[in-house]
Formats: structure tokens, C-alpha cells, sequence
């Protein structure tokens, strides 16, 4: 949606767009670090969050530097235009959306929940 947003030309366009996608982000955090907690259990919880942050960040800083690379890209549009970057970061997005949504069939039949196994086990 924000590669449409430029044409708007009002700055209403992008505060709704990413509000829209903070609202609904908002509660993937908490469920994606405690799933990773059961995928990686017998690592600490600390190093696994710390790990995905750190990758997290370093994916961030590579797309910054990315993205400003692909500024003024296309004829017709004005100077210091980011539509190469938005449709860089459009097909990135787009590509990353499948792994998420295979994790439960991909890691979840292959690691279950090691976690809750464990605890079941030393309880009986």
C-alpha cells in the first residue's frame, strides 16, 4: 500500500497506512518470541529473543543501505524519489509472508512442542 501513497500527495495516506499495520502487528511480537522460545527450548530464551533481534537489526540496517541505493531510479518521477525502494521493500515483504505462515505445518510437525513435552514427562 505505500508505494500508492506518493501519489496522494498528502501525508494522511502514510500515518494510515502504517497505523493500520502497527495495530496489526502489535500482538505478532509476543506470539512469535514465544514460539520461538518452543522451537529453540533447550537454548535460554535469552539468547534465542536476543538472537532474532540482532538478525532483525542487521536485516533493518541492509535494507536502509539497499533502499538509498535505489533512490532516483525512474524517469518521470522528481528527484529523491523512493519508488524502487517501496517496490523493493513490496516484493521482500512479499516473499517473507510464506515463511511465517508455514511455520506451524513446517516446524511444528518436525519439532512439536518440545517444551510442554518435556514438562509432561518429568511430571508423571
Amino acid at each position: 500500500m505505500l508505494i500508492f501513497a506518493p501519489e496522494t500527495r498528502s501525508a494522511a495516506a502514510p500515518y494510515v497506512i502504517c497505523g493500520l499495520l502497527g495495530a496489526a502487528s502489535f500482538s505478532l511480537l509476543p506470539c512469535a518470541l514465544e514460539y520461538l522460545v518452543e522451537i529453540t527450548y533447550p537454548i535460554s530464551p535469552e539468547i534465542s529473543s536476543s538472537t532474532a533481534w540482532a538478525l532483525g537489526n542487521l536485516l533493518g540496517a541492509l535494507f536502509v543501505v539497499i533502499m538509498d541505493a535505489l533512490k532516483d531510479g525512474w524517469p518521470g518521477q522528481p528527484a529523491g524519489n523512493m519508488k524502487r525502494a517501496l517496490v523493493f521493500q513490496a516484493v521482500i515483504s512479499v516473499m517473507a509472508v510464506p515463511l511465517p505462515l508455514s511455520m506451524g505445518w513446517l516446524v511444528k510437525e518436525k519439532v512439536g512442542l518440545r517444551r510442554q513435552r518435556t514438562g509432561r514427562e518429568t511430571d508423571d
